[in-house]
C-alpha cells in the first residue's frame, strides 16, 4: 500500500489464495498489464508498472498514469514517499524529494 500501512489480508495461505482468486483483476492488476502491452508492448523484464503520479497523491487508476519501473527501485520508492507525507493532512500540497 502506498501509505505504508500494514493490513492483514487473510489468516492462512489458503484463505489468501482464495481471496486473490476471488478478484484476481484487482489484486494482481493483470488488466493494466494487458492494456499497457496493447499500446506500448510488454512490460520489460525486471520492471513493474507503477503510477507516474502516486495514487495516494491523486494519480488516476488508468494505464496512462503507469510507467515501467525497475522492480528494485520500485520497492524502495513507496517507503521513501510514505515517510515524506506521513504527517501531512489530507489535501495538503506536497513536494516529493527524490534522493539516492
Amino acid at each position: 500500500m502506498e501509505t505504508g500501512t500494514l493490513e492483514a489480508m487473510a489468516p492462512s495461505i489458503d484463505k489468501w489464495a482464495e481471496l486473490i482468486l476471488s478478484d484476481d483483476e484487482t489484486w494482481t492488476g493483470w488488466p493494466f498489464a494487458d492494456q499497457w502491452a496493447e499500446h506500448d508492448g510488454p512490460v520489460p523484464i525486471r520492471n513493474r508498472l507503477h503510477p507516474a503520479i502516486p495514487f495516494v497523491c491523486g494519480g488516476s487508476y488508468d494505464v496512462d498514469n503507469l510507467r515501467p519501473v525497475d522492480a528494485v527501485d520500485l520497492m524502495r520508492a513507496p517507503g521513501h514517499i510514505a515517510r515524506q507525507i506521513h504527517h501531512l493532512p489530507d489535501g495538503a500540497k506536497i513536494k516529493i524529494v527524490v534522493t539516492d
